[in-house]
């Protein structure tokens, strides 16, 4: 799921809020798609963590 762009991630569907403790880098993905995945942080060896849902209007 790394590299997935804003645009794609919110083009459909419920979209989640995810962030990484270890930096604070941030990222809107596809809250289908990244359930019960562990997401790994683009910018530091963290890993990023949901914090909210909603649906994409």
């Amino acid at each position: 799921m790394v590299g997935t762009s804003v645009a794609e991630a919110t083009s459909a569907g419920p979209a989640a809020w995810w962030s990484c403790e270890g930096c604070g880098s941030y990222a809107e993905l596809p809250a289908e798609e990244t359930a019960g995945f562990t997401i790994e942080c683009p910018d530091c060896p963290g890993v990023m963590i949901a914090q909210w849902e909603w649906d994409a209007a």
